[in-house]
């Protein structure tokens, strides 16, 4: 019984061993807090306040009137969802795992470590292998490669 244990524990320890990883971001579905909503409800309620100014004045620069309408409907839209849903897609810090053995990757969330993307195929760049030290350089310069994004 115990032989057994101890070579299912060598090889779980051997698959973890071939499995490797990647920071990536992944735009998920997260609930808002309360007072988030307080803050689009407010969005949509002074973008209701633009729209009707914006009708209002509408005069010879129709066009530019309707540009400025559709951005702030928009924002509107936007907001309304957020409101009503209490969601909104938000960038997350992930990382992607490769099991090189299996050929398969997934991708699991950074803060609460849930898979947000099943085990699947790799695609025929994802079987690259990759080169020890230069992995995910691009993405880990100093701000993840988020170029100042609001991640959580």
């Amino acid at each position: 019984m115990a032989k057994g244990m101890i070579q299912q524990a060598a090889e779980q320890q051997a698959q973890q061993a071939a499995i490797r990883t990647r920071d990536v971001i992944r735009k998920l579905r997260v609930e808002v807090s309360q007072e988030d909503r307080d803050y689009h409800a407010k969005r949509l309620a002074e973008a209701a306040i633009a729209v009707n100014l914006l009708e209002a004045q509408r005069t010879d620069t129709t066009a530019d009137f309707n540009r400025r309408i559709k951005k702030q409907k928009g924002v509107m839209e936007e907001a309304a969802l957020i409101v009503q849903d209490g969601l909104r897609d938000r960038e997350v810090r992930c990382v992607q795992e490769f099991d090189d053995v299996k050929g398969l990757t997934r991708v699991v969330r950074k803060d609460t470590l849930e898979a947000v993307e099943d085990w699947r195929a790799m695609a025929e760049d994802e079987r690259q292998l990759a080169v020890p030290g230069t992995e995910d350089e691009e993405l880990d310069e100093g701000n993840g490669g988020l170029d100042g994004a609001d991640v959580d």
